[in-house]
């Protein structure tokens, strides 16, 4: 029923306990957004997904900080 009906999709789901066990943390907010990738994927309608993401995801940066998104070298899938 989802895939059929679904034209938007709003991800804001995610664990800011920085007391997690990092595999714990990974598997909320890493493979949770795969997840949501991979439902969107599936939508026959879809004309929106919008990830909204914590405050740390640029925590490497120091400064000003744009809202953009930043080219990285390494493939976060290799990484986890």
């Amino acid at each position: 029923m989802l895939t059929e009906n679904l034209d938007l999709i709003i991800n804001s789901a995610a664990s800011i306990n920085f007391d997690d066990p990092l595999q714990e943390a990974i598997k909320i907010n890493y493979f949770g957004a795969q997840r949501i990738l991979e439902l969107a994927k599936e939508c026959k309608n879809l004309e929106v997904l919008t990830h909204i993401s914590t405050a740390y995801v640029n925590c490497n940066r120091s400064g000003f900080i744009e809202e953009k998104i930043y080219n990285e070298y390494e493939d976060a899938d290799q990484i986890v």
